[in-house]
Order: structure tokens, then C-alpha cells, then sequence
């Protein structure tokens, strides 16, 4: 399946690898590595992943790891990927993306 992400996902995914890096070196890259792992699998199998909360066309997956969760919806042929987002930041600030 092709894996697509939000503008602002991207770049909040870039940042956090940054944040990691530069306070943790090597951090960052392992911070990378964990979710380009979650990517692929969501790329592979994304129906088998949780639902979230009472949205059940959006699933998360937990990055290992790392307090994180990469949010995304099966859109069409392609999964989104909505947000990189930290459990303890702002829970639900993505969901203003989900609108077309």
C-alpha cells in the first residue's frame, strides 16, 4: 500500500528527530529508525492496527521506545500518515488535519 504523510506531519516527525539529536546524540537516529520501522508496517498491514478512541477511520501505532504515536487513516489505495505525535503533548491536536 502506498504511504502518504500530512505537510505537517512530516515536519513535525523531522523536528522531534532533530529535538532528540541535538539533546541526545544518536537519539535521533534511533528515534528515525523506530518509526521508518512503524511506517513500513503500516505500509504492509494497516488494518491490523488499534483504532483511535472513538474515530474507528483512524488508527495509531505505538512507537517502541519512544513516548510517541504515529496517527494515520486508510485513504482510497494509500495509508496517511496524519501525525508523529507525543502521548503527553496536546492529545488530539492533529485531528483538525483529517479535514479535507
Amino acid at each position: 500500500m502506498d504511504l502518504r504523510h500530512h505537510p505537517e506531519a512530516r515536519a513535525e516527525f523531522a523536528d522531534a528527530v532533530e529535538e532528540y539529536e541535538d539533546d541526545y546524540p544518536g537519539r535521533g537516529v534511533r528515534f528515525r529508525d523506530a518509526v521508518g520501522r512503524e511506517f513500513r508496517r503500516i505500509g504492509t498491514v494497516p488494518h491490523t492496527f488499534p483504532t483511535w478512541g472513538r474515530r474507528k477511520d483512524v488508527r495509531q501505532v505505538v512507537v517502541p521506545n519512544f513516548p510517541y504515536k504515529v496517527i494515520f487513516r486508510v485513504e482510497d489505495e494509500a495509508a496517511v500518515i496524519y501525525a508523529v505525535a507525543h502521548d503527553k503533548r496536546r492529545p488530539g491536536y492533529w485531528q483538525k488535519r483529517l479535514k479535507k
